[in-house]
């Protein structure tokens, strides 16, 4: 749906004539573009982000078929590592935005989560809740039940990000087993290179496989969706789940900003993303 065409949505509206009029500013060929195609991608993204914004709070309900359909969850690296907001690798010009520190945390975290839900259905046994004196314990059964039932987590980030994921994994307490994890060995510098170097598993066998996609709503609304459909990672006829983390509430106008301006540069200046966003499934 376009935004400029509904009416219930006047504030996002104006929100996508501001964010219009400031691209042009900061990137003044997209002047060579009619100004309904570059509103079209950006009133695209913002419902979109506005939806996944609303997901991303709701209780995740997974249910049997969709727990079997998934191979993998793709979680999309973030800044920082899961001990630091921030560290050498991210963009100095995030160093005013201290909201953005903490985000490959949170992908892990949400990763984790998704793992050990999708493990209890398929295996039928849901993990209760153990007093503070066995946690550990819990945590082992967890680990357990990931290793025999759970989906491949793909993870693929800086040179530095995928040793420091490593290190986690050899961690006591992690949920997350070895066996269950792929990295990718790539020097990568974007999310382009990011959706450019996704793998199955099983490369041989990928056909019908389902992937989860994980990370923050407006990057995932926005450039994610727009460079899958652009660069076609997947297996023919595969339509990706998306996990979506809600953004911090202070700055959700402001993130979305910044993704739908990249996305815009990325369609229209680089050719790396298509007009068109993938099509995609919630979880």
């Amino acid at each position: 749906m376009i935004l400029t065409d509904n009416p219930a949505n006047p504030d996002l509206e104006i929100e996508a004539e501001s964010i219009y009029a400031n691209s042009l500013i900061e990137h003044t060929e997209l002047n060579d573009f009619s100004k309904d195609r570059l509103l079209a991608v950006i009133s695209g993204a913002l419902n979109r982000i506005v939806e996944l914004e609303q997901v991303a709070v709701d209780p995740i309900d997974i249910s049997p078929e969709t727990a079997g359909d998934i191979e993998t969850i793709w979680e999309i690296s973030g800044t920082g590592n899961y001990d630091k907001s921030f560290t050498a690798e991210d963009n100095p010009k995030l160093d005013d935005k201290p909201w953005m520190g903490g985000w490959d945390r949170a992908r892990m975290n949400r990763s984790a989560y998704l793992a050990r839900k999708i493990a209890e259905v398929r295996s039928g046994h849901t993990i209760k809740s153990r007093p503070l004196d066995e946690i550990d314990k819990q945590k082992q059964e967890m680990k357990e039940l990931i290793l025999e039932y759970g989906p491949t987590i793909f993870y693929n980030g800086y040179k530095q990000q995928t040793v420091d994921a490593e290190n986690v994994l050899s961690r006591s307490g992690i949920i997350i087993p070895k066996q269950k994890t792929l990295f990718v060995d790539s020097d990568l510098k974007n999310t382009t290179d990011q959706i450019k170097t996704f793998k199955y598993p099983d490369m041989d066998n990928a056909k019908d496989k389902q992937v989860v996609v994980v990370s923050h709503a407006p990057h995932l609304g926005a450039r994610v969706l727009h460079l899958i459909e652009k660069i076609k990672p997947f297996s023919h006829g595969s339509v990706p789940y998306l996990s979506p983390i809600a953004s911090p509430e202070i700055a959700k106008k402001e993130f979305r900003f910044m993704e739908i301006r990249g996305l815009l540069y990325y369609i229209f200046l680089k050719n790396d993303a298509s007009e068109q966003p993938s099509s995609y499934k919630l979880i």
